[in-house]
């Protein structure tokens, strides 16, 4: 199987070039995606409201800001809620609910575990299977991206593939959602 990802829609061609030699299917909507850091919630309101016919990412905050962003409708995917959390996976029953009822995917950064330790890599894992499960629970979308800033960063699909088999995540239901986000157009 050929594993798409959404965050190949963004770079420079010569990543995409890399990409596809790799293994990677790159996704040929023609949205393009915008990814939001803000830590305050007015500027990121602002923000989020002012992005049309783009598939908009978030990156995850902290818990209640993370709960304020699971509640508008104009955000696709929030991406890494692991990253900012304090020893847990930044998801919990109520943001998953959320996150299911508005159509939002819960997205991990497969670049993240490039630069980590190994007990921090099975902490990443650990909360990535059980943001899965809870997704799986509450019929929320999940995907998993490789977000890379240079052809370097880039890895090979069988990779992910591995990783995938390993926390019993089905390639097919990551396809699914990857597909659900392009096919979803705002009004």
């Amino acid at each position: 199987m050929r594993y798409k990802d959404l965050f190949l829609l963004n770079v420079e061609n010569s990543i995409k070039q890399k990409a596809v030699e790799l293994g990677w299917e790159i996704p040929t909507k023609k949205r393009s995606l915008k990814i939001l850091q803000e830590q305050k919630w007015e500027v990121l309101k602002k923000k989020i409201s002012s992005s049309e016919k783009e598939i908009l990412v978030v990156e995850a905050q902290d818990y209640e800001l993370n709960k304020k962003i699971l509640g508008q409708e104009n955000v696709d995917i929030l991406l890494s809620p692991e990253q900012k959390s304090n020893r847990n996976s930044g998801i919990d029953h109520i943001l998953a609910k959320k996150a299911a009822k508005k159509n939002i995917a819960i997205a991990h950064d497969f670049s993240v575990l490039e630069n980590c330790s190994l007990r921090e890599k099975s902490h990443t894992l650990h909360y990535w299977k059980q943001n899965n499960d809870l997704c799986k629970k509450y019929d929320a979308n999940f995907i998993i991206t490789t977000n890379p800033e240079n052809q370097y960063a880039l890895r090979d699909p069988k990779n992910l593939g591995i990783l995938l088999d390993r926390h019993n995540i089905t390639e097919d239901s990551l396809a699914q959602n990857q597909t659900n986000i392009l096919q979803s157009d705002f009004q």
